[in-house]
């Protein structure tokens, strides 16, 4: 993906000293602005360029997995199709036909597979844009859902409130239990 940037005025001939030592600073801002997309774009990238990596190395993994198990799968098939080619001849030189015939429908009614294939569900880390206007929101969000809680903490506070007063008396400490009465929220 090709990213075009257009610089903004850095200098402009018919403006003032002022005007343009003002565009100068936004132009460094903006410097600052392009390096710092082009940075995530690179982390982006290097995400982008190890996850395909990773998900290369797993499916070559699984067909490697699937191959190995077909191998040992035919194997078997192979084994058992000796086994019973050995039980058909001698069946054929014997003259059972009843007992052949009842080969063929317990070969018919094997079964053989390979393995299956299931999904799973995987939460990889990746990232993602957070636009400066979302995050914004976010942090409002946050300060407003903390100040609620710390308003309905100290109410709740006050309305169920334990203390221990000491009370000296000549050198004597008694400990008091109070329970406030709740205020009422009008």
């Amino acid at each position: 993906m090709n990213i075009v940037l257009t610089d903004p005025i850095r200098y402009s001939y018919i403006s003032n000293r002022e005007g343009n030592e003002i565009r100068e600073i936004f132009y460094q801002h903006w410097e600052k602005m392009k390096n710092q997309m082009k940075g995530v774009i690179d982390e982006i990238n290097m995400w982008r360029f190890q996850s395909i990596q990773n998900i290369n190395s797993y499916a070559n993994e699984q067909v490697r997995i699937l191959q190995a198990d077909y191998n040992h799968q035919r194997d078997i098939f192979d084994q058992k199709r000796e086994e019973n080619l050995g039980i058909a001849k001698a069946y054929h030189q014997t003259k059972q036909t009843n007992l052949f015939k009842e080969l063929c429908i317990a070969c018919q009614s094997l079964e053989f597979q390979v393995a299956q294939l299931v999904y799973i569900r995987n939460q990889n880390n990746r990232p993602k844009v957070i636009t400066v206007e979302d995050e914004t929101r976010t942090k409002k969000q946050d300060t407003t859902n903390r100040h609620v809680f710390e308003f309905e903490n100290r109410r709740i506070r006050s309305t169920i409130e334990d203390a221990n007063v000491r009370e000296i008396n000549g050198g004597n400490i008694s400990r008091l239990s109070i329970k406030s009465i709740p205020n009422e929220i009008k």
